[in-house]
């Protein structure tokens, strides 16, 4: 008696199924990482806003904040103010806003004090380590 020499139906079912599994762990996994890596981007473009901002404060003696936005990166629009609340000649903030809904961290603000927050509508609240590491 002649041995089968092909693949049954079951085994190419389970291999495309094993297959599928591995695939939608690795869009997920890719996903989160890119998430986290337009964060990091994020804030390195608003470390730097600072730094600029910082470095006409010191060169001028007050903050000179432009109008309107600063730029794009990483699927966020960037903004300076001054600060609302405390000393505002002292105080300016630079913000990230997301251009898509972000429910995780929503709007990114670095304040030239070094205070971090991040921002749902008109609630701010300080930074978690999730949002700022």
């Amino acid at each position: 008696m002649r041995q089968p020499t092909a693949f049954t139906l079951i085994e190419l079912l389970v291999t495309l199924a094993i297959a599928a599994v591995l695939a939608t762990m690795a869009v997920h996994i890719w996903s989160s990482h890119r998430t986290r890596a337009q964060k990091a981007s994020v804030r390195a473009a608003l470390a730097a806003a600072m730094a600029e901002l910082e470095q006409q404060h010191i060169q001028a003696g007050k903050y000179e904040v432009p109008n309107g936005v600063l730029g794009q990166t990483g699927g966020y629009q960037l903004f300076a103010q001054l600060c609302h609340d405390g000393n505002r000649a002292q105080c300016v903030e630079v913000a990230a806003q997301p251009m898509q809904p972000d429910t995780t961290c929503g709007t990114l603000i670095l304040r030239s004090t070094g205070e971090r927050f991040i921002q749902f509508g008109d609630t701010r609240q300080s930074a978690s380590h999730a949002c700022w590491p």
